[in-house]
Formats: C-alpha cells, sequence, structure tokens
C-alpha cells in the first residue's frame, strides 16, 4: 500500500472533499470526529502537523497533494448565517516535512522556478455528488512551465520542461456558485507569477506536483518573499510575513543563492540510501534510522 494510500484509509471518514464546510453550530461534533480518528486502534501518530485552511487540494478521493491530507477543525471567522470555506481551519496531515533544506534536497526529487501557463487553468465541472449534496470542492489544474532548475535528487524521475498539476482553491455551493478561497500561509499558484517549488512526483498518478506545504515560495522579480501568497500580491519583502521556515531562510534571495544553499544540504543519511523509494517512503526510512 503507498503512503497515499495509508493516508487516505486512516483519514477517509474526515475527508474534506466529502465535507468540507464546517457550519459553526457543528463545530463540536467535527471536533468529537477528529478525536475518535486519532484514537481509533489501528490509528498511527501524526508525523507532521501543520495549521491551515481547509484545502482544496484534491487529488483522487481525499484531498491529498504531493503527501498531505487535510483535516477539519474548527470554523472561525465567519458570520452566523453565511458559510464561508475559506475560514475553515484545519490541519494538514503530511507524509513528510518540509522545514529545512535537508528537507527539501531528501524529500523532493527536484526544486526549480516555476510559473503558470497563461490560459492553461481549467475548474472542473461540479461533480453529480458536489451537486447532490450542495456544496464541494472543484478540481482546478494549470500547466506548470519550468524557467530554472535548481535542484535534481539523484535517483529522482526526470523532470519534463512542463507538466499539469493540481492547484486547488476553488469551492460550489447551490445557492453561490463557484467560489475561492485560499489557504492560509500558502501560495495559490496562480498565472502571472513565478514560484520556487519542490516538486514531487505522485506514487499513485505518476505525474508531478507542487509539494504546497512548505515547498513553494513566491519568487516575483527574482526574490523569495515577493509575490503571490494566499492570493494576494506581496509587492516588498515583509519583515514579518512568511509562509514558512524556508520563506523565511531565503527571503531575498535569488535563485543562484536558493541553488547554492540546497548544493550545500546533505540528504539524510536513509533517504540517500533509498533513492528509489516516494517522497513519504523515504521519510519513513528516515524515521526508522533515528536520523529525524
Amino acid at each position: 500500500m503507498s503512503t497515499v494510500d495509508r493516508l487516505r484509509a486512516r483519514f477517509a471518514a474526515s475527508d474534506p472533499a466529502n465535507d468540507a464546510r464546517i457550519p459553526t453550530d457543528t463545530e463540536e461534533k467535527v471536533q468529537e470526529l477528529v478525536a475518535r480518528l486519532q484514537s481509533a486502534p489501528d490509528a498511527r501518530p501524526p508525523l507532521r502537523r501543520r495549521p491551515a485552511l481547509l484545502a482544496a487540494l484534491t487529488v483522487g478521493a481525499a484531498a491529498v497533494c504531493a503527501g498531505a491530507v487535510v483535516i477539519p477543525g474548527m470554523v472561525g471567522g465567519g458570520d452566523g448565517d453565511k458559510r464561508q470555506p475559506e475560514v475553515v481551519d484545519a490541519h494538514v496531515q503530511v507524509a513528510y516535512p518540509l522545514d529545512t533544506e535537508r528537507d527539501w534536497v531528501s524529500y523532493g526529487d527536484h526544486v526549480a522556478v516555476v510559473h503558470v501557463e497563461n490560459g492553461s487553468e481549467k475548474i472542473g465541472a461540479v461533480p453529480e455528488d458536489v451537486k447532490n449534496k450542495g456544496e464541494g470542492h472543484l478540481d482546478r489544474t494549470g500547466r506548470i512551465v519550468v524557467d530554472e532548475v535548481l535542484y535534481n535528487r539523484d535517483g529522482a524521475p526526470s523532470l519534463p520542461d512542463a507538466f499539469t498539476a493540481h492547484l486547488g482553491g476553488v469551492w460550489w455551493d447551490k445557492d453561490s456558485g463557484q467560489q475561492e478561497f485560499n489557504l492560509k500561509g500558502t501560495s495559490r499558484i496562480e498565472a502571472g507569477h513565478k514560484y520556487i517549488a519542490v516538486l514531487v512526483k505522485d506514487e499513485d498518478t505518476d505525474q508531478y506536483e507542487l509539494a504546497t506545504y512548505g515547498g513553494v515560495l513566491p519568487f516575483d522579480g527574482g526574490a523569495v518573499g515577493v509575490g503571490e501568497v494566499e492570493g494576494t500580491t506581496r509587492s516588498s519583502i515583509s519583515a514579518t510575513a512568511t509562509v514558512g521556515e524556508m520563506d523565511q531562510k531565503l527571503k531575498g534571495k535569488s535563485s543562484t543563492d536558493v541553488k547554492q544553499v540546497l548544493k550545500a544540504a546533505d540528504l539524510y543519511p536513509a533517504a540517500a540510501a533509498n533513492p528509489e523509494l516516494p517522497a513519504g517512503k523515504r521519510h519513513e526510512e528516515v524515521i526508522k534510522a533515528g536520523d529525524q
């Protein structure tokens, strides 16, 4: 069973693609559901959790993208009568961390400067199950163009010049129709902007995806920290606003600087010893070896 399959099986009951928006008056029920999932006999402790807005990064049935599953949390910031998915808090169950340059080179297949090809963004039709429920996520994809490769992991599958990836961030309901919403602390990945991205080949679909949680940094104008975050554009580098530990470390740096940082980083020994394994399984080997 693949890492993604294990994550899907473990958290299928909390699949946000099935019930992503949680009214305020059911908050306690959601918390009880999460508690039951975490205390189930076959549940394992999460490898890492990160706060995020409920994501629409849907791959297959369980809102999984580059090894991550979103677990619904409490609703906040809405007006009692308004149901706004963009204010739903959640935790992200990740199959591997991307907090340091060592994480990036150990679990990423490649790191590159990328952009979304103009006119390539597509939003899927409303699925029948979503229509029946009256609300749900819509599939959003775009063609990712590789502008500059900054790192290639030894043993990684070759990286194409361009590929189609899941982008997420679209919601539909029967009353309001199609709506955009943003992920807290992450980029939506939109045309007209550049990003430095960790790229990981999905073991289920055999397609490259962007490791959105901790592995995508805004990069407009050739500087880390400038560009699109949460659907808005940063025109200058902020001293306080960050999208993760690597954004903080690399803020203001050029692609050449980032390339040097990654070149100097050492893989975890267990990751280096298992280059043929997908990212999540390499992380499992790292944990077993006590390297992290």
